[in-house]
């Protein structure tokens, strides 16, 4: 084999490597189980997200800022490669959670909109940590 065959071998070994590299670390984020405490930036609304539901909570006065939490509902889930969409229907309206990015999470970029059986987008900017 002459030297311009063992440079191409070596260039196609390492490309393999490296789209087994970039396929092996978009599933890991996409397959990683998530949970997120988010809110809005009002805290308006305050929820958290699981791998499999999603659970929101309410501050109740009576109770000196205890959190009283609604059931978890059931959330059908979209991955993307390094980040979700959630949809969940709850009181009649149909949730939909965004996160664009697992590893960098902000308000600019993930957020939750809320539709009423009439047609009615609220959208709200939403914070989110990982615990």
């Amino acid at each position: 084999m002459n030297i311009e065959g063992l440079k191409m071998t070596s260039y196609l070994f390492l490309g393999a490597i490296a789209m087994l590299y970039v396929s092996f670390m978009n599933e890991a984020i996409s397959a990683t189980p998530v949970n997120l405490k988010c809110h809005t930036p009002n805290e308006e609304k305050i929820f958290t997200v699981g791998p499999e539901k999603v659970t929101f909570h309410h501050e109740d006065a009576f109770h000196n800022g205890r959190s009283i939490s609604s059931t978890g509902v059931s959330a059908r889930t979209q991955n993307t490669h390094i980040g979700f969409t959630k949809v969940l229907y709850m009181n009649g309206n149909k949730h939909r959670i965004h996160i664009q990015d697992l590893r960098n999470m902000n308000d600019v970029h993930d957020y939750m909109t809320i539709v009423s059986p009439k047609g009615h987008t609220m959208t709200y900017p939403i914070n989110c940590q990982r615990i």
